[in-house]
């Protein structure tokens, strides 16, 4: 069989290897379209966010009958489209568990200590603080510790943001739609979650049920100055809703990722209370690790079967 590598930037030569035991490799040519690279495939290995499979491009690969995609969620793939033509698909869960879990902690810190903020004022003159200037009062922050921070969703990334949460002296409350048998922290209410929290940390999957989960209404909610952190989809929050919320300080501030579809004029960029990252959280060697020893068990137990 023919399996078609559309993205490969995390298989190593022993990754790839493996893969070769179980069928020919084809790798899409420079200046040559998708659809001569997977016409004769019964497997793709892709990445949607780099390459795009829609249906008029699918259409093309009449022998396709398994799709590997290295994302933790499969909303980028034609999923309707798939099931007609009964192909089977795979996603990598939770290769980058840990790494965004971190990322979650680390933007916390980054948020409330004002570190990004900090910075660029030292770059742009230096100084060292003084607390007797009133204008140097602006850079006061405050410690986590017994401060309370809001966990919806409770997958294995909300689990560990918890975990390390706790580490760091953190009262943690959660919302999940169903309960996890936990009692290390209190299951809440979501209302009482957003009212509550001075820190709220969003780690839900993308589906039909939790597009725009944080709606005006849930974002009206979140108590006064608290912060947000959603390093997992723009789709789950109300966009303009969030835009307003954080111009007028409403809510403190934000850590968001930047999503392909975003455009230089995206006015969340102009919020000096806002943290981007390049839709990089999850982006770690041990990711990348995992990423491909799950894809490659993945096209191994296709085989076996």
């Amino acid at each position: 069989m023919q399996i078609a590598i559309l993205n490969q930037y995390f298989l190593e030569r022993e990754h790839l290897g493996t893969i070769e035991k179980e069928g020919k490799i084809i790798f899409p040519r420079r200046g040559a379209s998708i659809r001569n690279c997977i016409q004769d495939a019964e497997i793709i290995i892709v990445d949607p966010f780099i390459t795009l499979l829609d249906t008029k491009v699918l259409d093309s690969a009449k022998k396709l009958k398994y799709i590997v995609t290295t994302t933790t969620s499969t909303e980028m793939l034609p999923m309707d489209y798939l099931l007609s033509r009964k192909i089977r698909v795979s996603n990598v869960p939770s290769y980058a568990a840990n790494a965004v879990a971190e990322s979650s902690i680390g933007m916390m810190l980054a948020l409330t200590r004002k570190i990004v903020e900090i910075n660029s004022s030292v770059r742009e003159k230096l100084f060292v603080i003084d607390p007797a200037k009133p204008k140097q009062r602006e850079l006061l922050t405050f410690e986590l510790k017994n401060k309370t921070l809001g966990i919806i969703g409770l997958g294995k990334i909300g689990m560990k943001v918890a975990r390390y949460a706790k580490c760091l002296g953190l009262n943690v409350i959660a919302y999940n739609r169903s309960k996890k048998n936990v009692r290390s922290f209190k299951q809440l209410p979501l209302e009482t979650v957003l009212k509550r929290s001075d820190i709220i940390s969003l780690n839900l999957a993308v589906n039909s049920e939790t597009i725009g989960f944080l709606s005006k209404k849930r974002l009206d909610q979140i108590k006064p100055g608290a912060y947000l952190i959603n390093l997992a989809s723009d789709k789950l929050v109300d966009q303009n809703a969030l835009y307003k919320a954080l111009k007028s300080r409403k809510i403190a501030g934000a850590a968001l990722e930047v999503f392909p579809e975003w455009k230089n004029d995206n006015p969340l960029l102009k919020l000096d209370n806002v943290i981007f990252t390049a839709l990089t959280a999850w982006y770690t060697k041990e990711a990348l690790e995992n990423m491909a020893e799950t894809v490659v068990s993945n096209i191994t137990n296709y085989a076996k079967r």
